[in-house]
């Protein structure tokens, strides 16, 4: 806290014409930051202005040893990453130059995994782990979940705190509205990655038995039939 202000005095201070450049993960809760944005002298870029477009991820192939995509192509790969710039930069080092090495998605899942997982408080992560099987981060469903975690995995508040959380630290969590979100495709799969066939297996269980307790039958039958439980189905 003692940094940020010192950050946020020095700012205040300096001559009009300083540009300072700030890059994070996560928000940098400076104090002024409000009164600078209501002036017009603070300029945010976020995920949705660094995602690439249809246009741009068909320039930035062609740039690359002129790799030319068709246009179905272009958008099949612009809706899998959501224009995530690193994701579109390993497919392009895959598809053009000759690699040795691991293969895409092993280089993409192990930066999540060094970069954003292993960098999560323990309750983050169990969130992720119970979650991860849904297809909309719903409140009241996060909410049934959170209440089967195991004691001794911390607590940070309720699931729309947490679901701010993710959105505020950059946890590829895309925001549908309504308090309700997604998690980023690329981000869903890594994540399910993480777990055994049979703990993705029960996580479908307990997400059903939350829908219906919710009385969204509809939810309950995709994750039963995603369980594989045809009976209870």
């Amino acid at each position: 806290p003692q940094i940020l202000l010192a950050l946020d005095r020095l700012i205040g201070r300096a001559p009009y014409d300083l540009h300072v450049v700030l890059a994070t993960r996560v928000p940098i809760l400076l104090p002024t930051r409000i009164t600078w944005r209501a002036r017009g002298e603070m300029l945010e870029i976020g995920r949705d202005e660094l995602a690439f477009t249809t246009d741009e991820v068909a320039s930035l192939f062609a740039g690359q040893d002129g790799i030319k995509l068709a246009p179905e192509e272009v958008s099949r790969l612009t809706a899998e990453t959501e224009g995530w710039a690193i994701a579109l930069q390993l497919v392009w080092q895959g598809l053009g130059v000759d690699r040795q090495s691991d293969d895409n998605q092993t280089v993409l899942s192990r930066a999540l995994a060094q970069e954003v997982f292993a960098q999560q408080p323990t309750a983050i992560l169990a969130f992720l782990r119970q979650t991860a099987v849904l297809r909309e981060l719903a409140p009241a469903v996060c909410e049934c979940l959170m209440s089967q975690q195991a004691a001794g995995e911390g607590d940070l508040g309720d699931a729309a705190t947490i679901l701010r959380y993710l959105q505020d630290h950059g946890l590829f969590v895309v925001a549908l509205g309504n308090g309700h979100a997604r998690y980023h495709h690329l981000f869903r799969e890594f994540l399910l990655g993480q777990l055994t066939s049979a703990e993705i297996g029960a996580a479908h269980r307990q997400a059903a038995a939350c829908y219906r307790q919710l009385d969204d039958l509809e939810g309950a039958l995709h994750h039963l039939m995603a369980a594989q439980s045809w009976e209870e189905a």
